[in-house]
């Protein structure tokens, strides 16, 4: 699933290279959600409402919001998908019932000790939601897929006209020790965890459908690069301007209409993102779809090692660079970050076969002690 390489399956001559491409996929989207994550760990509430005081740093926030916001949750969420559909064939609807279980508890755990942004739980809770919904015919799929998204981009309208507002913003404590920043996660985790189930939830669980569709009817050998990728790009990146020139420069008064297009051009980026990957690694670039793919099978480790590193570098129990970096360190730290991650998942996979976490997750849901090498 999203969170955790599936190289398991049986394999047909064919099936080595798909598997390795989806975990480069998955290695992949993990630099993006780091990049997007780390102004959340990084830097306060407050600092959302103000312009970024260099150019260097309203470019960072730029390319921010046009490139990564919004892009690689919805390709996780569609990787989500396609993972339910593997090992609901493989192991059964128990198997994944105790797995979204594990899942919550993994992501709840996740956000009070060092995120409270986690996806973890909510991956847990939309795999429950979907599972009756896996049944339905593949047009009803369809249905449901355009269905969330339309959901989806009159929530994130919704919170552009919120934007506009100057609501009270909880107050937290970052700059001191673990245990300030404990209580920091407690205080404000209802509010972030309530801001992903309004904004995140349908557009996620549209994906999950249209991933769930792509493995059950083979369409994943069809997402390479094309004529139409160039389409895709320019649809992409043309509906984010106006929300990242609006993020940069804080033009509250086109939020609503800049959400609104961000929400409905996501995935459109996104499949663009996916079909850069699948054609690298089905074309043979060796190094780099080892190195994705070797962060891909350790992706729920990784997410995970992400928060913790990113912690020790911002938080007061750390080296304590909260709210000293802008923009475009944020955006070299997080590209850092990614690359650490990498290096220790290449280490890491030449002694064990799965990660510490992963490892935990398939105990969890085979109830039972699984080999950890």
């Amino acid at each position: 699933m999203a969170l955790e390489s599936e190289n398991k399956m049986p394999a047909t001559n064919t099936e080595p290279n798909r598997i390795q491409g989806l975990d480069a996929l998955r290695g992949f989207a993990l630099w993006g959600i780091c990049v997007v994550n780390l102004p959340l760990i990084a830097r306060s509430f407050d600092s959302y409402r103000q312009i970024p005081e260099s150019g260097t740093a309203r470019a960072g926030l730029f390319l921010n919001s046009l490139l990564f916001e919004a892009k690689f949750f919805t390709l996780f969420s569609f990787l989500f998908g396609i993972g339910i559909a593997v090992l609901q064939r493989r192991e059964g609807t128990t198997f994944l019932v105790r797995r979204f279980f594990g899942l919550i508890l993994l992501g709840f755990t996740h956000a009070i000790l060092l995120f409270p942004g986690d996806i973890l739980l909510s991956y847990g809770i939309l795999g429950l939601v979907f599972l009756p919904l896996s049944r339905m015919h593949k047009r009803a799929l369809v249905v449901t897929a355009i269905f969330c998204l339309l959901i989806s981009a009159m929530t994130y309208t919704a919170l552009g006209v919120l934007s506009q507002t100057n609501a009270a913003l909880p107050q937290t404590n970052y700059l001191g020790s673990y245990a300030t920043a404990f209580a920091s996660n407690l205080h404000v985790y209802p509010l972030t965890l309530g801001y992903v189930m309004l904004f995140n939830w349908p557009g996620a669980l549209a994906m999950i459908c249209l991933g769930y569709l792509a493995e059950r009817n083979h369409w994943l050998t069809r997402i390479r690069l094309n004529l139409f990728s160039v389409l895709l790009v320019f649809s992409g990146v043309g509906g984010s301007l106006l929300y990242a020139s609006s993020a940069t420069w804080q033009w509250k008064q086109y939020l609503p209409t800049a959400m609104l297009l961000m929400a409905v051009s996501a995935p459109l980026l996104s499949y663009f993102y996916a079909q850069i990957v699948l054609t690298a690694a089905n074309h043979g670039t060796v190094w780099l779809t080892r190195a994705l793919s070797a962060a891909g099978r350790l992706s729920l480790t990784n997410y995970v090692l992400q928060s913790l590193l990113a912690g020790i570098l911002f938080h007061g129990y750390g080296f304590g660079l909260y709210n000293r970096l802008s923009y475009d360190g944020l955006l070299i730290a997080a590209t850092a970050i990614y690359l650490t991650v990498i290096l220790f998942s290449l280490v890491w996979l030449r002694f064990f076969s799965t990660g510490p976490l992963e490892w935990l997750l398939r105990t969890l849901s085979h109830w039972k002690a699984m080999p950890f090498r």
